[in-house]
């Protein structure tokens, strides 16, 4: 049980430093999105195999 433990603390801490170092660039990000789509833009996302998929929904 203690390597699942060490993994999941290990993901929640590559998460928190997602979060501290990047998070100016994803309020950055999604202002730049939301302002493309309000005036009439697109988007267009795209990606290869499983990323794809997401680019999809």
């Amino acid at each position: 049980m203690s390597i699942i433990l060490e993994e999941l603390n290990s993901h929640l801490n590559i998460t928190k430093s997602f979060i501290e170092n990047c998070s100016d660039e994803i309020a950055k990000i999604s202002d730049l999105l939301i302002s493309t789509i309000q005036n009439g833009k697109k988007i267009i996302l795209f990606g290869n195999g499983g990323s794809a998929a997401d680019a999809q929904h």
